[in-house]
């Protein structure tokens, strides 16, 4: 368990925690993880994703973050990917890598 109580924590650490804790711990025996440690480890995996993410999008062309169709499908032309389509394009480019290893 972290002994980190008088420990400053993130909005996003908070964030996290406020679902984590919604996990029921009853009837909890042996090695099961706590709460803050928890949260812990959730956040430096969100963080440590988000920090490839922002690697991989510095590295797009202006091009890679546009489409040719609107967000309705409708109309042609070059448009700024939404930021919900580039962390989807970031998602199936990793899965992809995952499946082509």
């Amino acid at each position: 368990m972290e002994k980190t109580r008088n420990l400053k924590r993130s909005p996003l650490w908070h964030q996290i925690f406020d679902k984590v804790k919604e996990i029921p711990r009853e009837n909890v025996s042996g090695d099961a993880v706590d709460h803050p440690s928890l949260t812990t480890t959730l956040e430096g995996m969100f963080i440590d994703e988000m920090c490839k993410f922002k690697a991989w999008y510095d590295k797009l062309s202006p091009v890679e973050k546009c489409t040719v169709w609107s967000e309705d499908g409708g109309t042609k032309g070059l448009f700024v990917l939404p930021n919900i389509e580039l962390v989807k394009k970031y998602i199936n480019q990793k899965n992809n890598n995952v499946h082509n290893s």
